[in-house]
């Protein structure tokens, strides 16, 4: 350490500090607005905006320090440069009044959105607002900060069927106390993710699409079970079930027995299914859309995880 220059250490760190510093100033102007990135947990070189956001500022704030650090180490040659011909310090020096100049020019250009200067944070914007889509949204803005029961009582979901809803799409530590960021957070995916299997409408606008789809290459009559996997990555990423359930017609009139035989599943299997997530006791007459109704799902969402058991089945074979 005795060969330790400070001054050389300083001017690194200056240097060091400095990159880091535009690199993530840089990655920050093209980042997603804060009530999208967070909604839709983005990340960039696997950190989030707001490890993005602590690295910028963090950086920053020893970069300043350092710069003061290395002006005072400096303090001799900085003042030279303020120095005429006479060797006496003298504020009219060219450099020194242009780079005043300049440096006030921007400042008033940036304050009062004067063009050139203002196309780069219009540049910014556009960048940001070029994120934004309808499904990235947040419904409520910063809605991964309210709590589950928050949540619900804001989008006027009854608490009980989402924590219903949640256990039947595997979300694990479910409590409504949790914000919806903890939960999303601890089943590695989005609060948006989190958002998507409460939202009942779009589950609605999920099954008519499917329906319409099986309309168009089936006729009603004869709609069955087909070996073709239809499972919207939606829900193959929140764990529902891995299979071929295309989906039948009208599933939500029959009752459980009924479903059960046509998809040639164990009626006992099904009813253990339903009871480990919550559904409680449920009689072999009992419909289906009644099951899912009273449970948070629809009628397509319960046979697809009733039909994950005869996959199980085929595996287990």
């Amino acid at each position: 350490m005795s060969n330790f220059k400070l001054r050389n250490f300083v001017s690194l760190f200056v240097a060091w500090t400095g990159l880091i510093s535009i690199v993530s100033g840089v990655i920050l102007y093209l980042a997603p607005a804060g009530r999208v990135a967070f909604w839709v947990n983005w990340h960039l070189f696997g950190l989030t905006k707001k490890q993005w956001e602590a690295v910028h500022t963090v950086s920053s704030f020893f970069l300043a320090i350092f710069v003061i650090w290395h002006l005072i180490l400096n303090w001799k040659p900085f003042i030279n440069y303020m120095k005429d011909k006479m060797r006496k310090i003298n504020f009219t020096v060219p450099e020194f009044l242009w780079s005043l100049l300049i440096a006030v020019i921007l400042t008033v250009m940036s304050i009062y959105s004067i063009p050139p200067v203002s196309y780069i944070m219009d540049f910014g914007e556009y960048l940001t607002a070029s994120w934004e889509s309808k499904a990235s949204r947040p419904i409520i803005p910063h809605a991964e900060k309210l709590t589950l029961k928050k949540y619900c009582d804001k989008m006027n979901f009854p608490l009980d069927r989402a924590i219903k809803r949640l256990n039947v799409f595997n979300v694990k530590g479910v409590s409504p106390d949790k914000t919806l960021e903890e939960i999303a957070k601890e089943n590695g995916v989005a609060p948006k993710d989190i958002a998507d299997m409460l939202n009942y409408q779009k589950s609605v606008n999920e099954d008519r699409s499917s329906v319409s789809e099986t309309k168009k290459t089936k006729n009603m009559e004869n709609s069955e079970f087909k070996d073709k996997d239809l499972v919207s990555p939606g829900r193959m990423r929140r764990g529902q079930g891995q299979g071929n359930f295309s989906g039948m017609m009208f599933i939500g009139k029959m009752n459980l027995k009924e479903f059960c035989e046509k998809a040639e599943i164990s009626i006992d299997k099904a009813k253990n299914l339903l009871k480990k997530k919550g559904f409680g006791d449920i009689a072999d007459n009992d419909m289906l859309r009644d099951i899912a109704r009273k449970n948070g799902l629809m009628p397509r969402e319960l046979g697809e995880l009733l039909y994950s058991l005869r996959e199980k089945d085929k595996t287990e074979k």
